[in-house]
């Protein structure tokens, strides 16, 4: 029995206090394990540093020598033929002196010399060619010097070599029936003092074979890429792929470094670069990322096994330990299944399924310990079942398992579930003690705002039972006022909506509702009804109305500048305003609503307004007591013509070459956004252009980037498509160019508040009570 007792005691010490020992276990591996593998990285990168700084010597000092070379070739007045002849030098002779230069310094396999047809002019001759190997054609020439693929030159590039310090690039010769490799090192002869005029050129040819036992040898090595680039970041020589340009960033490195070698981390790899003091050129040693670094593969195959066995032994342990927080909830589940699925006609204002509330299980978890928890859903459980005699009873049991304001917002959650046709005294009681418990403190705002976004606004729903001979005005109005008072602040707008299920007074709670939306600093938002769905039952369906698609229409044709598009939409939302008759806070709420989501929407696209003077001035003549909504249509018409000014002024750059170029990659957009595979780089490719000048010129043009103008476009478009159609969420995305149905609906929560499927749903809602009036 002793044993047993002793056995039972190590598990649940084992069970108690194993989580945080397997966790311990897991940190400390990953902590060893990362130091070794950073030792070895860094020891990696300071030895291909090292390796970098001696090639960089070895080509400083070759291009040291084939300066010596060319100054000596200049001061030996060689290059004119003139001086040849007056110094009694032959082309044999002269041959001679550069074969004694090239054997002087073995890595040199030619020299060539070259002057071009206005020295050659001065004595009625064709242009002369002297190389250790016989006469150079010009065809020759050019495809030697010229640094691409067409292997042609215009002569303009000889004129402007003075202004250019050295030129670097390979080249490839059959020799004796044999491919070569040669590195070609072009210097113009007018980089010396006394010849700054001159047009020669020297040529020297270096095979490339000598170049690997020395500059790209360290690329060899490593399996890298190794550039040398000029002082402006232009590809000279390159081994291992094509030339391209050096990044900027990497160039303010090397100039900030002062001659020594800097290392950067990219999402590719590792890059080395130097930059020489001598003659300003600079290396750079790009490394694919796990370069030839058999230790760090070694190293962390043999922890493999390891941080298997722990991560199993924690995911085991994560269990055990998060496995008693699930039961609350699925208490909770099993208790309020039969109430889930009630949804009778006859019961109005808001019915929440399983669903919502578990989409607060956070919330409820959060409210304290596990009994707590538990004494908190047993106080739900015995509510729904109409387990409390009285309302004393109630209360007392509230405080008893420690509900505050939160747990009180839950009863009202709750007693809407509960599946009664009729309203009876019971209920009404237990309404009237929930909002008694909601409206009597101030820290109501503090429970609430869990749910509030920083910088956005959010629906908080205040629900009440109220019986048809109450006087709902004035109790719905107290409680407007004290919910003001309640959630105004610096935090972010809030939004009370109040429902009832009130029979008499329909219209002037359903008026003071729409007021409120409006008054509360101006934070409904469409479409931002996160808690609240509002539905109740309503003598006139109008009064929920709110023009959705016109207004989206509007914002369309602002956002392209389409001013005589957007004026027309003004006045049809005016139109369908005086149409319905809406009463007169309807009407008002409509129309500021509309002014106010203009200013956002300004605000959003970055226009240039300076002043927002205009949209205050019409807020205020349409909040003011005894106005009325005529010339309302011409004053948001003014107001658009000149939003569209604005944003026309902002997307005129001042080119009509880069306007079209912003035109094409639109049109482009509007017939290629279901493609998923879209990128900036692809789409500047196609317009031949680069990825930096597309970004700034569209900038330009949209007052938005290539990506969020082409994201913009695909949301519009899937939200057209959950408003018209029944297709599943998979399918709206293969049409719209998304891939990530979470990254998707993420990214639609952000735009619109709510996700995909409540969106449709609420669009649906909308369209059956327009079709009901």
């Amino acid at each position: 029995m002793r044993k047993t007792a002793g056995r039972s005691l190590l598990w649940q010490t084992f069970f108690r206090y194993g989580g945080l020992l397997i966790a311990a276990a897991v940190v400390f591996g990953a902590v060893v394990g990362y130091q070794n593998v950073s030792v070895l990285v860094r020891e990696s990168e300071t030895l291909i540093a090292s390796s970098l700084t001696t090639s960089a010597a070895w080509m400083d000092a070759r291009v040291a020598e084939m300066d010596a070379i060319a100054y000596h070739i200049v001061d030996s007045s060689l290059l004119y033929p003139y001086e040849i002849f007056r110094n009694g030098y032959t082309a044999a002779q002269a041959t001679n002196l550069l074969n004694s230069y090239k054997n002087a310094n073995a890595y040199l396999s030619d020299i060539v010399l070259y002057y071009d047809e206005s020295v050659a002019a001065l004595f009625d001759a064709e242009p002369r060619y002297f190389t250790t190997t016989g006469p150079m054609d010009a065809e020759t020439f050019w495809h030697y010097i010229h640094p691409v693929s067409s292997g042609r030159l215009s002569p303009g590039l000889v004129v402007t070599m003075p202004q250019q310090s050295m030129l670097i690039h390979p080249v490839t010769e059959t020799v004796k029936n044999q491919e070569r490799r040669f590195l070609l090192y072009l210097t113009p002869a007018g980089k010396m003092p006394m010849w700054e005029n001159h047009r020669g050129l020297i040529l020297f040819f270096i095979e490339e074979s000598v170049v690997n036992e020395g500059l790209a040898r360290t690329a060899l090595l490593y399996d890298g890429v190794l550039g040398v680039y000029n002082t402006d970041g232009d590809a000279m020589y390159r081994y291992g792929e094509a030339p391209q340009t050096l990044d900027g960033h990497i160039l303010d490195m090397v100039q900030d470094a002062g001659g020594q070698p800097v290392i950067a981390h990219t999402g590719s790899g590792v890059c080395v670069a130097l930059r020489t003091q001598a003659h300003g050129l600079t290396y750079v040693l790009t490394l694919p990322a796990g370069f030839n670094a058999p230790a760090i593969y070694s190293a962390i195959a043999s922890l493999l096994p390891f941080v298997a066995l722990l991560t199993i032994l924690a995911l085991w342990g994560a269990y055990l330990l998060l496995r008693p927080l699930f039961r609350p909830m699925q208490q909770l589940k099993d208790m309020l299944r039969p109430y889930s699925l009630q949804s009778d006609e006859s019961l109005s204002g808001i019915v929440y399924s399983i669903r919502e509330l578990e989409a607060h299980r956070d919330r409820l978890e959060s409210l304290g310990s596990q009994r707590a928890t538990l004494a908190r859903i047993q106080f739900l459980h015995n509510l729904l079942q109409g387990a409390f005699q009285s309302r004393e009873e109630m209360e007392s049991q509230m405080r008893l398992c420690e509900c505050d304001c939160g747990a009180a917002r839950y009863v009202v959650l709750c007693c809407r579930l509960v599946p009664a046709p009729e309203t009876n005294e019971r209920i009404l009681d237990l309404c009237a003690a929930a909002m008694h418990v909601l409206t009597e403190t101030d820290r109501l705002a503090d429970e609430v705002r869990f749910a509030v976004p920083e910088g956005g606004p959010n629906e908080v729903s205040v629900l009440c039972g109220l019986p048809p001979e109450t006087d709902a005005s004035a109790h719905l109005e107290s409680l407007y006022h004290t919910a003001r008072a309640v959630f105004e602040g610096e935090t972010g707008a809030k939004l009370v909506c109040a429902c009832s299920e009130v029979g008499s007074g329909l219209m002037e709670v359903s008026a003071l509702y729409l007021h409120a939306r409006s008054a509360l600093s101006g934070a409904f938002v469409r479409g931002n009804a996160r808690l609240l769905r509002w539905e109740g039952t309503r003598r006139d369906a109008n009064i929920g109305w709110y023009p959705v698609e016109l207004e989206e229409a509007l914002h369309r044709a602002l956002t392209f500048a389409k001013a005589d598009e957007a004026c027309l939409l003004a006045r049809r939302i005016e139109a369908e305003v005086r149409a319905r008759e809406l009463p007169e806070y309807a009407a008002k709420s409509v129309c500021l609503s509309l002014v106010r989501n203009l200013l956002r929407l300004e605000a959003s696209l970055q226009t240039g307004v300076e002043d927002d003077q205009p949209y205050r001035t019409l807020i205020a003549r349409i909040e003011a007591p005894g106005t009325t909504l005529d010339g309302f249509a011409g004053a948001l018409c003014e107001m658009c013509e000149d939003f569209c000014a604005r944003r026309a002024r902002a997307a005129a750059p001042g080119d009509a070459q880069q306007r079209e170029h912003c035109r094409q990659v639109k049109d482009f957009f509007q017939s290629h956004y279901p493609d998923s595979t879209l990128t900036l780089a692809g789409i500047a490719a196609r317009f031949h252009l680069s990825e930096g000048h597309l970004s700034r010129i569209f900038k330009a043009c949209t007052g938005t980037s290539v990506m969020q103008y082409l994201d913009t476009l695909r949301m519009e478009n899937a939200k057209a498509l959950l408003r018209r159609t029944d297709a599943s969420l998979d399918e709206i995305l293969k049409r719209c160019g998304y891939v990530d149905k979470s990254n998707f609906i993420r990214k639609f929560r952000r735009h619109n508040g709510v996700t995909p499927m409540n969106y449709r749903e609420m669009m649906r809602i909308q369209k059956r009570s327009q079709t009901d009036a």
